[in-house]
């Protein structure tokens, strides 16, 4: 039986409120991020069945998922405690990324149809990061800086407006359901549409790398459609993809900056352009774990190690003063932690991704749209994270864990034993009995 309605009510809106914020203010996913664990905290004290609250047969359901979490602190504190240099924010981020299983536990006690109306936040987060992109190049008639008026610069921006634009989508494909349902499609499209417009403005060329990535998972939720009918619609939004790539002069113009670019750095390595850097990065980011594979060369060591390498001639003195981490998520992770590290990043993204990838043969379409939401939000962050270090701070670690958690609920079956199973007669875990 669920929790009192008010504070599933609770939980659900602040959940939602997630994408705008992050897109706006500073630290306030971080905020919501605790906000949600104190009306979770009053929730349970006030509740009347708090007995009924318990994780008995969760660790069943959910162990590799667990393990993943686990080894991300495991990777962390091993590495901290290796160097010597215990370092909170470090331990915090990894903690924040753990609180993905109590925020699971907790949102499997939301009614499902209750908690996916978090959509409404993603068409919202959708809408102002659009608004965000296309005003301001509507004034400048320039790419936005959106470092000067929101918390991300313009390529984490552009990647996560792309995602939340993706995600609209998929939401849009859910029946309408009341009167107004049909306006609610609508709008969820508009906002959708709106989002990707803003995300080709954003000119950020990296996150385009995503796109076939999220068309074939949109190929899943239309199973009952024809396979060669899916398949001519990949090669419809990949040309069109393409098209707009072309035609685009703006975006044009960065892609061919960026082959000429990338062309220069085999001539001149240590040439501070965007590309060059980069590719310095990550070549450093390959001399420290192999200086110390296992466990990496610490977080607090990356920046002495990016000048002792410039001492040697690896990297730029720029790249050396002015960047404390790799613009790629993988690198860091090997860089700064090792082999654990990298596994544990790893984990967090197909761990969850496989329990997606399960449900998205589901018959019910609201699971299954979930789980190709959930599907997206997972690689979505494994291919940005490729070319920009999308962790980098505590507002989308947070993020990240919120809605990986909420989506996994959202497609978990909830009269079943274990995800991805056939439902038998009576379920497992007093979770799946609590939130039939």
């Amino acid at each position: 039986m669920y929790f009192g309605s008010v504070w599933s009510w609770l939980l659900t809106a602040v959940l939602g409120a997630t994408p705008a914020v992050l897109m706006t203010v500073e630290k306030g996913a971080s905020a919501l991020f605790y906000v949600l664990f104190a009306v979770s905290l009053g929730a349970w004290a006030l509740s009347a069945r708090r007995a009924q609250w318990r994780l008995e047969g969760f660790g069943r359901d959910w162990k590799p998922l667990l393990a993943a979490l686990a080894l991300m602190v495991a990777a962390v504190l091993a590495s901290q405690a290796w160097h010597g240099d215990l370092k909170g924010t470090a331990i915090e981020k990894a903690l924040r990324f753990a609180s993905m299983a109590p925020l699971l536990w907790l949102f499997l006690h939301v009614p499902p149809g209750r908690l996916r109306q978090v959509q409404w936040g993603l068409a919202l987060g959708a809408a102002v990061s659009a608004l965000l992109l296309i005003f301001p190049l509507a004034v400048t008639h320039s790419r936005p800086n959106t470092a000067a008026y929101t918390p991300y610069n313009a390529v984490s921006f552009g990647n996560l407006t792309c995602l939340f634009g993706v995600l609209c989508l998929f939401a849009a494909v859910l029946p309408a359901e009341g009167p107004r349902g049909r306006a609610g499609r609508w709008l969820k499209l508009a906002a959708a549409a709106a989002a990707l417009y803003g995300f080709v403005q954003s000119e950020t060329r990296s996150g385009w790398l995503a796109i076939p990535v999220f068309a074939l998972v949109a190929l899943a939720i239309f199973r009952q459609v024809p396979l060669r009918r899916r398949l001519a619609a990949f090669a419809i939004v990949l040309a069109g993809g393409a098209a707009v790539g072309a035609l685009d002069p703006n975006l044009h113009s960065r892609l061919r900056e960026g082959v000429r670019q990338w062309t220069q750095c085999q001539d001149d390595p240590l040439k501070d352009t965007s590309v060059c850097i980069r590719v310095q990065l990550a070549g450093a980011a390959g001399r420290m774990f192999l200086s110390s594979p296992l466990l990496g060369v610490g977080d607090g060591n990356f920046r002495s190690s990016l000048r002792t390498l410039q001492a040697q001639g690896h990297v730029s003195a720029n790249v050396a003063a002015e960047y404390g981490e790799t613009h790629n998520d993988l690198l860091y992770y090997l860089a700064v932690y090792g082999l654990a590290g990298v596994a544990a990043l790893l984990a967090l993204y197909l761990v969850p991704a496989w329990y997606f990838v399960r449900r998205l043969g589901a018959a019910d379409l609201p699971v299954r749209v979930a789980a190709a939401m959930g599907l997206s939000f997972c690689l979505g962050f494994a291919v940005f994270g490729l070319t920009e270090m999308m962790f980098r701070g505590m507002r989308t670690v947070s993020f990240y864990s919120m809605w990986v958690a909420a989506l996994l609920a959202l497609s978990y079956p909830r009269a079943a034993a274990s995800p991805g199973r056939a439902a038998p007669a009576a379920p497992r875990s007093a979770v799946c009995a609590t939130a039939r």
